[in-house]
């Protein structure tokens, strides 16, 4: 395994999962988030919050209950010099490959591909199953934290060879691997293998976009991980 990462975005300056409380369960509103990247150095922030899935009564009115106008999401002049993008993560709904990835009937052509257990009703021994059916219908373009424990028994090396096949990127999730809820063997074969590797911190607050992130690759220098300078570009 190399020590080299070749991460495709810039760790220091570009952020593409991160949270607000005005459409899921981040504890920030996106001004809020604006302001904190701009005040860290960051050049580029893509808010991807949850897709909306009302019939499990979840992320339907984001964590301050205001249903805030998903329209609102278009918005790019921000008074700053911060490239601000709006995308969606999205839940893979069962084997078949059915996703949603709408917020409140509002589509984006950013996609983080996720799975959270109670969005998923199909044959939880199928997930690698309906990850990779989701890949070969929809243009996805990260697939979110595919080594949770929650996700096991899905075999983290089909969906990253699978992944690389069709030119979508894998991410090194900060909160995930952070928290504890990450299989080390799986973020270890995402870092390997992903031939488009993302470092994203999956902020849901503006302390989180700062300090995940310093803390996130304070671990990968710890496991002796370097990263590529002639690369991040995006």
């Amino acid at each position: 395994m190399s020590n080299i990462l070749k991460f495709r975005n810039n760790p220091w300056t570009t952020d593409y999962h991160s949270h607000t409380s005005d459409w899921s369960d981040g504890e920030n509103t996106v001004e809020e988030m604006i302001s904190k990247a701009e005040s860290i150095g960051l050049e580029r922030l893509m808010i991807t919050d949850h897709c909306t899935i009302e019939e499990k009564n979840m992320y339907s009115l984001g964590r301050n209950g205001a249903r805030r106008d998903p329209s609102a999401r278009n918005i790019n002049d921000n008074g700053t010099n911060l490239i601000l993008g709006f995308g969606v993560e999205a839940d893979i709904l069962d084997e078949e490959g059915n996703i949603r990835s709408d917020i409140q009937e509002r589509y984006f052509d950013f996609i983080i591909l996720s799975l959270h257990g109670s969005a998923y009703t199909g044959d939880p021994r199928k997930v690698t199953e309906g990850f990779i059916n989701a890949m070969k219908k929809y243009p996805i373009r990260i697939i979110g934290h595919p080594y949770d424990f929650h996700l096991d028994p899905m075999n983290v090396g089909q969906i990253v060879k699978c992944a690389n096949k069709f030119g979508i990127g894998v991410e090194f999730n900060c909160k995930s691997v952070l928290s504890g809820n990450a299989n080390m063997d799986g973020v270890m074969t995402v870092l390997d293998k992903s031939e488009k590797l993302y470092f994203t911190t999956d902020a849901h607050s503006v302390d989180a976009l700062e300090e995940d992130r310093r803390r996130g690759l304070q671990f990968l220098k710890d496991e002796g991980f370097e990263r590529d300078i002639s690369r991040g570009k995006e």
